[in-house]
């Protein structure tokens, strides 16, 4: 049994320091996320985020927030750049020799003409989202989704300015969005301003999101990727 047990131990000894090997060749720099492209600053600035919504003090995220930026998970077509942390795409037509789309990591206080973003859009607004990010509502000029990073939830309320601001309980009373048909002149819009980016959709869907002020579902279009 102890000879058993002692190989158990060397195996996951071996195991274990594999790992740690592995992952120090797929970490750019120290902070930098698993299998990212990432400079020694922006490995700092995602650890301290990390932290601090670990710490889960909303006080402290949103001022860090207001001085450093709130990382947007979007696109880009530079993943090397140093402002940036990247990926490789999950979709493979992103993933092509010429024009390659990788998905980016970027702190901002203000739009990046250096960015892809994930819009939606309604016939008379359009918003900013996160990648993989879930929409609950809009209010005035701000729309408000459910986001994650290191597996930790919280909401985004985020102007078209780009001012946000962060908080993991919500009070506001609103509908869950709803699958809905989308209207023809959504699309026509939509697909013209898709079509200055070659090869990012693959197709479009619609939601319902809830308009707090006018208390009823807008019609917004998404862009489907893979």
């Amino acid at each position: 049994m102890l000879k058993y047990f002692l190989v158990s131990i060397l195996i996951f000894s071996s195991y274990a320091n594999k790992k740690q090997a592995i992952n120090k060749v797929l970490r750019s720099s120290p902070g930098c996320p698993e299998n990212s492209s990432c400079s020694a600053k922006m490995g700092l600035k995602y650890r301290d985020f990390s932290n601090l919504i670990n710490s889960q003090s909303t006080a402290k995220l949103n001022a860090y927030i207001e001085k450093h930026g709130i990382p947007i998970r979007s696109w880009t077509l530079d993943d090397k750049s140093s402002d940036v942390i990247g990926f490789d795409s999950k979709c493979f037509h992103h993933r092509r020799a010429e024009n390659k789309i990788s998905e980016a990591i970027s702190f901002l206080k203000s739009k990046s003409d250096n960015l892809l973003y994930r819009e939606i859009m309604s016939l008379n607004k359009t918003f900013i989202i996160q990648l993989g990010s879930s929409p609950e509502y809009i209010k005035n000029d701000s729309i408000t989704y459910l986001d994650e990073f290191d597996d930790k939830l919280f909401y985004v309320e985020m102007k078209k300015n780009f001012k946000s601001r962060v908080f993991f309980k919500d009070n506001q009373n609103y509908e869950a969005p709803i699958n809905v048909k989308c209207e023809p002149n959504l699309v026509k819009e939509w697909q013209m301003k898709a079509a200055k980016t070659t090869n990012l959709y693959r197709n479009y869907y619609c939601k319902g999101i809830w308009n707090v002020e006018t208390q009823s579902f807008e019609t917004f279009i998404f862009g489907y990727t893979c």
